[in-house]
């Protein structure tokens, strides 16, 4: 089963997407900041499935599908997903990376069984790759 890598500031967001993707059996991790998130994503030899979150405090979400975009190996590697409450300005501001990593994107609150479905299928495409 692949892994996800939930990147987001807000830790109730955090542990209820890791329950809910633990209990569908994918192995999670976390980061809180853009950062950690880059660190993990350099890190890891296998392809992760990425949440990414785009408002975010200090490094946002914009900002961090930026470096992966200019990162080739980051961005041929993993699979993107991408979650906002914010729709309108971060997210016409991350379109172009939406669209070069073929990232789906959840709108929060977003339901769980849309979201493992997004999920399910970033996992086919980091399988297969």
């Amino acid at each position: 089963m692949a892994s996800v890598l939930i990147f987001d500031d807000d830790e109730s967001i955090r542990a209820t997407v890791r329950m809910v993707l633990e209990d569908e059996g994918y192995s999670v991790l976390e980061a809180a900041t853009g950062p950690e998130a880059l660190q993990i994503l350099e890190a890891s030899g296998t392809p992760l499935i990425v949440l990414v979150d785009l408002l975010m405090p200090n490094m946002n979400g914009v900002e961090v599908l930026r470096e992966i975009v200019a990162r080739p190996p980051l961005a041929e590697r993993h699979a993107y997903i991408v979650f906002t409450a914010d729709e309108r300005t971060l997210l016409a501001a991350a379109q172009p990376y939406i669209l070069t990593l073929v990232a789906p994107t959840l709108n929060k609150p977003f339901d769980m069984d849309a979201l493992l479905d997004v999920v399910a299928q970033a996992a086919t495409r980091v399988q297969s790759a």
